[in-house]
């Protein structure tokens, strides 16, 4: 309550062309209280004052992906990564999630790569990529890639599941079993949390 207070009475003293900050902030705190159409129009608002204003971009694009809507999410997180918000390893793994949604999987694989390239132990990101080549039928790059995930998130029960399902694919059926019981122990409920794409996208 007190930052919401301290951001309001900001955006009330500021100049209009400096509101964006308070404005943005102002949203990331609706969010974290489940706030969504709050903070959805705090963004807009934010964006109306300075619309290069990358981190509004990046929150606005969250919200449309956590709704499932991927061609606006997409366009607002590649507005996030551009310019001074390049180096935001997070926009980069979120855009790759949304192209990855809509099956643009050379697009996907590119900005997981580049989240991985400014985070190299970016487990999320490295699981992904071992997706997009479960999904082309590359089972054995599919195996080295959640391999090299699982040695930097080894209690990951949707790792293990997809290594189990690329190990399957090769006929590795022993290896299959062991790696699904360890996903099961780690998360009974881990199977539920499957995509259309066969493997986990995390």
């Amino acid at each position: 309550k007190a930052a919401r207070k301290y951001y309001k009475t900001a955006i009330d003293n500021l100049e209009f062309r400096a509101r964006h900050r308070a404005l943005t902030n102002l949203a990331q705190l609706a969010l974290r209280e489940n706030n969504t159409n709050e903070a959805r129009e705090l963004l807009y608002q934010s964006l109306l004052v300075n619309p290069a204003y990358c981190q509004s971009h990046f929150l606005l694009g969250t919200i449309y992906l956590n709704e499932g809507n991927m061609r606006p999410a997409t366009e607002e997180l590649k507005k996030s990564v551009q310019s001074t918000c390049v180096g935001n390893v997070e926009a980069h793994y979120k855009l790759g999630i949304a192209y990855h949604q809509q099956m643009q999987l050379d697009q996907a694989k590119r900005f997981y790569e580049r989240a991985m390239k400014l985070h190299r132990n970016y487990s999320e990101a490295i699981n992904n990529v071992g997706t997009i080549h479960y999904a082309r039928g590359s089972y054995r790059r599919a195996v080295s890639t959640y391999k090299k995930a699982l040695q930097i998130s080894p209690n990951s029960a949707s790792i293990h599941s997809n290594l189990g399902t690329a190990y399957f694919a090769r006929k590795r059926y022993k290896e299959a079993t062991e790696e699904y019981l360890i996903a099961l122990k780690l998360d009974p409920e881990v199977f539920e949390h499957r995509s259309s794409f066969g493997s986990m996208l995390q």
